[in-house]
């Protein structure tokens, strides 16, 4: 099949960045899921690479699952020093050909020239299916460019690894620095002693722990043991709100459904913000942390039963996720190769850098310690010089001040005989040095007034001490009368409020009766009233109509006067009153 040139590159560069390639079992399937294109020559092209053998493929029932195998491909320029040539002299022109013809080759291929039979080039690296899937680095750009809400936050702190994920935030672990080498970790996993579980460095032997892994990354934990496996099948297995929501009609729980999941969550989040929503993102992004950087497998996928460890948030710190980690690389380590081994091999280099001083941290005190180291510096060191001659200077991790009280109390670990040894020997040294320090000063004369003096002041110091504690019981002797008197007035002051209580109630009820004999009072007097209005009313009914009589009396002789009077002749005012009296005189007659 004929595969354009274009979608040869497309596929390979998938193939070197996720270190896998899968393609559905479906030659009618369009387009590939995750490359842009179509999923037949995806098939084809990763059955050519299985042909050449760079590429071993896991068997899968619905889909092809090809690994990159890096023992048969030839390293990248600027990946591995070049060796030095293998003759003598500038580059060879074209017609030297002697220059840089091989010698016979021996064995096969008779006299013919070319390379010795048993030459093998520096860069060709004899270790097959090297593939190591957890990876800080995808988490870290992951990170950088999530929109990470203060309310999300607040979530991220409950879990156990908030101080991983705050430094990521922050830019102290950024992806400069925490480029992993899977050439470096596979000669560190090389040492391994899988009879007695060490790593065996240059005559030493040093063993892992999960208080290292809980350290270098930073893991504030619990106690409660983590078992996937109490659910063996589906059908036992009960569904969790959050598996419902998020995933309802997933059959395996894979990287890529948890990626799905994460973003089809914020976009809702950004469209219509909820607290349920910032939960579940919450869990999503402690399910990334756990599929690619502590409990990653080949098939890039994690049990449904981690689900149920997610769904409480205020009890997901109380798990002992440390341990479970470092159980998960200590089975991988024990029955698997060096090239083969899953789980969080990403510790391994910081342990190494921990435990040597093959380079410099890059700041002192950082946490999680994972955030002290740059990987970079670490492969370029291991290429220098041989890996061998690299000598351990810290025999087991121990936690600052700083740590304990962020991450909780030590863990006891179990050392082993060398280490119980190289640490006794330690303390005895420190012993030892302490008791020569007090030697030195005991022998010198100036010490000794030194001493004297230091005495007399001390004695000094006790003297003041102990007036000072007399000073003390004497005030606490008047403490203790203070606060009698005080007691005493407090239970006076509690009687004269109960009696002024009871006068009060007294004074309450009194008002009571006087407002009941008052509204009595005032319905008996309410009729005599009454009769003393109508009374009065009548009177004064009878006054309006004398006063109206009175004012037509007084509007007649108005009008006489204006009839009768005289243009020129003006009445005074006896006169005045005599005609009024005539016209009322005959008004009452009349």
């Amino acid at each position: 099949m004929t595969i354009p040139e274009k979608n040869r590159r497309e596929i390979s560069k998938y193939l070197f960045q996720e270190g896998v390639c899968y393609a559905k079992k479906d030659s009618k399937l369009g387009k590939h899921p995750e490359i842009d294109v179509p999923n037949l020559q995806v098939i084809k092209l990763m059955q050519s690479f299985k042909s050449k053998e760079y590429v071993r493929e896991t068997f899968a029932w619905m889909y092809y699952y090809c690994l990159l195998v890096v023992g048969h491909l030839v390293a990248l320029p600027g990946d591995h020093p070049r060796d030095p040539p293998r003759f003598e002299g500038d580059r060879p022109r074209f017609g030297d050909r002697d220059g840089y013809r091989g010698g016979p080759r021996g064995g096969e291929g008779g006299e013919k020239g070319g390379a010795p039979a048993d030459y093998q080039p520096a860069y060709r690296m004899d270790l097959k299916g090297l593939q190591y899937k957890s990876n800080l680095f995808g988490i870290v750009k992951e990170f950088e460019t999530a929109n990470i809400t203060e309310s999300l936050k607040m979530e991220l702190m409950k879990t156990p690894f908030w101080t991983l994920i705050q430094s990521m935030l922050e830019g102290t672990i950024n992806k400069h620095i925490c480029r992993k080498s899977d050439l470096s970790i596979c000669k560190i996993l090389q040492t391994y002693n899988k009879d007695e579980e060490v790593f065996r460095i240059k005559g030493k032997d040093i063993k892992i722990y999960a208080e290292d892994i809980r350290l270098i990354f930073g893991i504030r934990d619990g106690n409660i043991q983590i078992d996937v496996n109490k659910h063996k099948t589906a059908r036992m297995r009960n569904k969790t709100a959050f598996e419902t929501r998020c995933f309802p009609k997933v059959e395996r729980l894979t990287k890529r459904e948890i990626n799905n999941a994460f973003k089809r969550l914020n976009n809702i989040e950004s469209k219509n913000p909820s607290d349920r929503n910032v939960q579940d993102m919450c869990r999503v992004l402690v399910l990334k942390l756990l599929v690619s950087l502590f409990l990653p497998n080949n098939g890039s996928n994690l049990p449904f039963a981690y689900l149920e460890y997610v769904e409480d948030l205020e009890s997901i710190a109380e798990y002992n996720w440390a341990a479970h980690i470092f159980d998960f690389l200590k089975k991988s380590l024990d029955e698997k190769e060096a090239s083969e081994v899953i789980g969080c091999v990403m510790t391994i280099p910081y342990w190494f850098c921990e435990h040597t001083k093959i380079i410099e941290p890059i700041e002192e005190g950082r946490m999680p310690r994972c955030a002290k180291w740059n990987l970079l510096l670490l492969e370029a060191e291991l290429r220098k010089k041989p890996f061998m001659d690299t000598s351990f200077s810290v025999v087991y991790l121990e936690p600052t001040e700083k740590e304990i009280e962020l991450l909780g109390d030590k863990r006891d670990v179990e050392l082993l005989g060398d280490q119980r040894a190289m640490k006794l020997l330690t303390e005895e040294e420190e012993e030892t040095n302490v008791k020569e320090a007090a030697f030195s000063v005991e022998n010198e004369d100036d010490n000794e007034k030194e001493i004297s003096e230091l005495e007399r002041e001390k004695q000094k110091l006790k003297d003041q001490l102990q007036k000072a504690e007399e000073e003390i019981e004497r005030q606490q002797v008047e403490y203790m009368g203070i606060i009698g008197a005080l007691n005493k007035q407090n239970a006076q002051l509690e009687q004269r409020v109960k009696d002024l209580e009871d006068q009060l109630t007294k004074v309450a009820e009194k008002g009571e009766k006087t407002d009941k004999e008052l509204s009595l009072e005032v319905l008996e007097t309410r009729s005599t009233k009454r009769k003393q209005i109508e009374k009065v009313e009548e009177e004064g009914s009878k006054k309006r109509k004398e006063n109206k009589k009175d004012e037509g009396f007084v509007q007649n002789n108005i009008q006489l006067l204006n009839k009768d009077r005289h243009p020129v002749k003006l009445l005074n005012r006896n006169e005045v009153i005599l005609m009024e009296k005539i016209q009322r005189d005959k008004y009452k007659k009349g």
